[in-house]
């Protein structure tokens, strides 16, 4: 009896949710990971909801995305400009004329 109370009062306790400093900073794909290791981790060790658990890892995907397409946005940029100095180069060079 005692034992099943005990699993009892461990399934109705109010979840304790996540430190901040546990989670850390997110600024890059090791720390996407660790989040969703962190909050894995709290799910199946009762400190974390479903729900909020859901709460995190849609955090985490947002920001992926977001940094995607930052990086896009920057590869963009540094191609345009790379095609920026090869049409100078090409317009400078005897005999052959910039394309468009």
């Amino acid at each position: 009896m005692r034992r099943l109370a005990l699993k009892g009062a461990i399934a109705s306790r109010t979840p304790s949710g996540l430190d901040s400093d546990t989670l850390g900073p997110l600024t890059n794909h090791q720390d996407a990971k660790r989040w969703l290791e962190e909050i894995g981790r709290a799910v199946v060790t009762g400190r974390l909801r479903d729900r909020d658990a859901g709460a995190g890892i849609r955090a985490v995907e947002a920001w992926l995305k977001a940094e995607g397409e930052r990086v896009t946005m920057q590869v963009v940029e540094e191609l345009k400009a790379e095609v920026e100095r090869l049409k100078v180069d090409l317009s400078m060079t005897p005999g052959l004329r910039a394309a468009g």
